[in-house]
Formats: C-alpha cells, structure tokens, sequence
C-alpha cells in the first residue's frame, strides 16, 4: 500500500481491496467526499496541478476563525493588530468553515 497516496481530501490512508487483476482503492473515512467510491490506483493517485493540500485548506481555516475573532497574524504566527472584519467578511468566512467540515 506504500504506492498509494493519502485521500486528497480527508489526508488519511486509503483502503486497498488488494485485487491482482483490477486493483481498487476507496477511503473509508467516514464523511469524506471519498468515501465509498472506488476507482483505480493510477485515478487516485492523480492530483490536478497546484491541487490545495488537507495542510493548506487547515491553515486556511485558521485563518479564517482568526478573522471571525478579528485577529491577523503574520507568516510567524504572532498577532499583529486586531481588526473588526466587516459583515460580509464574516459571512463569506463562516459560509467557507461551514463547507469545509470534513478537515476538522
């Protein structure tokens, strides 16, 4: 299984049903987009260039709670003002977290 990468959307291993003649790969993550679809090794192991990673779409949603509590930080992680975001600003960031529930 060391061929196969982590779902590109929940980052856990897949599960591989090991098959000689069609070998078959699925998450089994429950609540992953992935979950319950099965689809050949070399189709899961396709990533679109410049995909968004599970690390990146994290530290995305940091940064967006951080805004929710009108904190921004800079790339060291240390607090640099604090803002009032507007209501628009607060809306789009909840709509986006709420979207995004499966990479808690």
């Amino acid at each position: 299984m060391s061929d196969l990468k982590p779902c590109p959307f929940c980052g856990k291993a897949p599960h591989d049903d090991n098959d000689p003649v069609a070998r078959r790969v699925t998450c089994r993550t429950k609540g992953c987009a992935m979950d319950g679809l099965s689809i050949s090794v070399p189709e899961w192991n396709t990533r679109a260039h410049g995909a968004t990673t599970v690390a990146q779409v994290k530290d995305l949603k940091a940064a967006l709670t951080a805004l929710l509590k009108g904190q921004v930080f800079d790339n060291g992680g240390h607090l640099v003002k604090r803002v009032i975001p507007s209501h628009s600003s607060i809306i789009h960031a909840k709509i986006v977290l709420e979207a995004k529930e499966e990479f808690k």
